[in-house]
């Protein structure tokens, strides 16, 4: 027991002595007078580069080093602001793109669950189910030889054509589903 105390009196006192007795254990103190005159040499104000002066502070490296990582920083805040703007167009278009009827929205969820793109291997494609004759026979000039490579946009303009043409019978379970006929 008494060693532990003696270890633990004696770890006290090197704290005291390192931390609230500084000049006990510094170098400087043991210097000759001419290593006292460099010391203080190197207090004085230096100029660097940037305009930047500091006393006793960063070095030039030191400096040229926050500058690049602020001009890295700078370059990384204007991508992200590009890629956020680039996204905000993208969703304004898509959004231009799939304004549609809410029967639409309640066919495709059924059919597809929304999935514009979808290539079924049921042989039937697009977000609201195209067999490929069907849509071959009613697309517009200009629009892509397969329903799941159209648009939502382009995929409705057709189905608005089959309707007329054909009424709800085209989706024969899903228009019952959601009470269309």
């Amino acid at each position: 027991m008494t060693v532990l105390r003696y270890l633990a009196v004696a770890g006290v006192f090197a704290v005291f002595a390192v931390y609230l007795l500084p000049s006990a254990f510094d170098a400087s103190a043991t210097r000759a007078p001419a290593a006292a005159a460099v010391a203080r040499e190197s207090q004085r104000p230096r100029v660097f580069g940037y305009g930047l002066s500091r006393i006793g502070g960063l070095g030039a490296e030191a400096w040229r080093w926050k500058y690049i990582q602020e001009k890295r920083h700078a370059r990384f805040l204007q991508k992200r602001l590009t890629r956020r703007v680039r996204q905000a167009r993208s969703l304004q278009q898509s959004l231009r793109d799939t304004f549609m009827p809410g029967y639409w929205v309640a066919i495709a969820s059924c059919e597809s669950g929304i999935d514009w793109a979808y290539n079924g291997s049921s042989g039937f494609d697009g977000g609201i189910q195209f067999h490929p004759g069907t849509w071959r026979a009613n697309r517009l000039a200009g629009y892509p030889a397969y329903a799941w490579q159209a648009s939502a946009f382009q995929q409705l303009v057709v189905g608005e054509i089959v309707l007329a043409r054909d009424g709800w019978q085209q989706w024969p379970a899903c228009s019952r589903k959601v009470g269309l006929r």
